[in-house]
């Protein structure tokens, strides 16, 4: 039998997500920035979806927000199976 993903609500792309998560932190793209290696416009891109989360962002999402890099990378992954 074939596993199919149905689109559910919370298939969304990873970087609402990330949205979410640096609100709930009271975190904005530019705070992200000046912990990271990348600039603020990495992340921005990823929070409108513009950029996918690769392996090198997720386990720099991981350092900074100790949220596992495989969540990042599986929900990315769920996302574009879908889209």
């Amino acid at each position: 039998m074939e596993k199919t993903i149905e689109k559910t609500s919370e298939t969304v792309h990873p970087g609402l997500i990330l949205k979410k998560v640096l609100e709930t932190r009271l975190m904005n793209t530019e705070d992200l920035a000046r912990l990271s290696k990348y600039d603020s416009e990495h992340f921005k891109k990823i929070i409108r979806g513009d950029n996918d989360i690769d392996q090198n962002t997720s386990q720099e999402l991981e350092r900074l927000l100790s949220i596992e890099s495989s969540f990042w990378l599986m929900k990315q992954k769920d996302y574009n199976t879908i889209h």
